[in-house]
């Protein structure tokens, strides 16, 4: 009597003792646990390892503590691995990410008695955002091929329709030097030309230099003409 004895119990299988003596130090390490897990504000069933879309990034992870005397002294610390480049530090028992960017992620949370015990094993969640489809490599190696394949299609249809141009020019200068041709034939009448020679030829053999001279002076006009004349599109 006068004084306090603290309580002991005798240890039996399967049951733990407790000592019921706040002022002794607490050296047993708190435990730690991942009580719900939220996303896009929709309770979850809890899981190690979550497989997300990139439009389900916003996260709250809730995780609470226990300890043998006075768990609400307790503090906690973690990390999203990915996102937290050091340990965040705090009392509230959840942390909360939102927009996250697509890639893996690991959450790891511990906590700390009054003491400054930490837990022996943190409590871990992990997590993977895929990207949407439009930034993945399928998608832009799709991407890359369907224009590289219409530039490849457009480059080939242009050569061709150069290549036929320059094959109508062609066609189209072909048939103006054969209407060209056709017009001198059309104005030098092979017949005309041979009856012309043939008077020439007279008067040379017949010693009419002077008659021969004036034909064939007549004759040259008459074809410089006709030469000059071939290239107007109208006579």
């Amino acid at each position: 009597r006068g004084h306090v004895t603290p309580l002991t119990i005798s240890a039996q299988p399967g049951f733990r003792v407790i000592s019921t003596d706040t002022s002794l130090p607490d050296t047993i390490p708190p435990s730690i646990f991942i009580s719900g897990v939220k996303i896009m504000e929709n309770d979850t069933l809890i899981q190690s390892h979550y497989d997300l879309p990139y439009y389900k990034n916003f996260l709250k992870i809730n995780f609470v503590g226990f300890a043998y005397s006075n768990p609400e002294a307790l503090k906690y610390k973690y990390k999203m691995q990915g996102i937290d480049k050091t340990w965040v530090f705090t009392d509230n028992t959840f942390a909360q990410y939102t927009t996250l960017p697509a890639g893996s992620y690991f959450f790891t949370v511990s906590a700390m008695n009054k003491n400054g015990i930490w837990s022996d094993t943190h409590a871990a969640v992990s997590f993977t955002i895929y990207p949407p489809y439009w930034e993945t490599w399928w998608f832009t190696s799709l991407l890359v091929f369907s224009v590289s394949g219409i530039i490849m299609i457009l480059f080939f249809t242009r050569i061709s329709q150069i290549k036929q141009r320059e094959k109508e020019k062609a066609e189209i200068t072909k048939q103006m030097a054969n209407a060209e041709l056709q017009a001198l034939r059309a104005q030098m009448n092979p017949h005309f030309i041979f009856n012309t020679l043939s008077s020439i030829q007279y008067f040379i053999t017949a010693n009419e230099t002077d008659e021969a001279l004036k034909y064939l002076s007549m004759f040259a006009k008459l074809m410089r003409k006709i030469m000059d004349n071939s290239k107007k599109p109208a006579i």
